[in-house]
């Protein structure tokens, strides 16, 4: 998008939230993200944290590839817990205020790579910065993938396995949170940025409250192609350019 041409990421905007940088969040799948129903721990009755969209439709709720997280001893392995500015706890922010007009774009890298070619060489080719979040399943199966968008992108954590972690004990969840930051760390090399993108947008007060205690920012969206229905299923780039600009 040609609306995204000033160098700034996502991950820089969240770093100085008191500067306000970003005021738009444009969620793009890099295709479907994993997807209906699934087993795992019964979900609690918990307050639903406001956001500003979920995935439209019904994507399919199974683990990627069908696995389901397993009850074990928690990892040791945690990001560093730094301390997040307080707008950014219990709240997941789609927009900061600014009277600058941003756009920020976001991928979710999921289940597969297709699409990830033809939008990595956009993003090149337009000189386009953007931020990417990843699963650990991604990074473990497309490691050259991961690495190139590692090299060049910021990348936010994504979940191992992109449950949905309201179905999961509180073990589960942080387990789910440090496997995809040690895959993501072993195949490009560093850490993924303090930012993190719950699986379908689905939060409640229980997780974003562990995800928060791991040291990390979820991060939310205004706009979302609903690219995981695939090219004729989501949005058109019109509509979606539309809503970012007219916002």
């Amino acid at each position: 998008m040609h609306s995204a041409r000033r160098k700034t990421s996502l991950s820089r905007g969240v770093r100085v939230l008191g500067a306000a940088v970003v005021t738009v969040l444009v969620a793009l799948s890099l295709a479907a993200c994993a997807s209906g129903r699934h087993g795992g721990a019964k979900t609690e009755k918990a307050q639903r944290i406001p956001r500003s969209q979920a995935h439209r439709g019904a994507p399919d709720r199974r683990p990627i590839r069908g696995r389901t997280p397993r009850k074990r001893p928690e990892r040791t392995s945690e990001p560093t817990r730094a301390r997040l500015p307080r707008a950014l706890v219990a709240h997941v922010p789609a927009s900061l205020p600014t009277r600058q007009r941003l756009v920020a774009l976001t991928f979710d890298a999921g289940a597969n790579d297709a699409g990830l070619p033809k939008i990595a060489a956009t993003l090149a080719r337009l000189g386009v910065p953007a931020t990417f979040f990843m699963t650990g399943h991604f990074a473990r199966y497309y490691p050259r993938w991961a690495r190139l968008v590692g090299a060049r992108y910021p990348i936010g954590n994504h979940t191992m396995n992109h449950v949905d972690l309201n179905r999961l004990s509180d073990a589960q969840i942080r387990n789910e949170v440090v496997e995809a930051k040690d895959s993501i760390g072993r195949v490009t090399g560093r850490a993924p940025e303090p930012l993190f993108r719950f699986p379908y947008g689905d939060v409640r007060a229980r997780s974003l409250r562990i995800v928060n205690s791991l040291g990390y920012a979820a991060v939310g969206w205004t706009v979302d192609t609903a690219g995981w229905l695939g090219t004729s299923g989501g949005q058109s780039v019109a509509s979606v350019v539309a809503r970012a600009l007219g916002g």
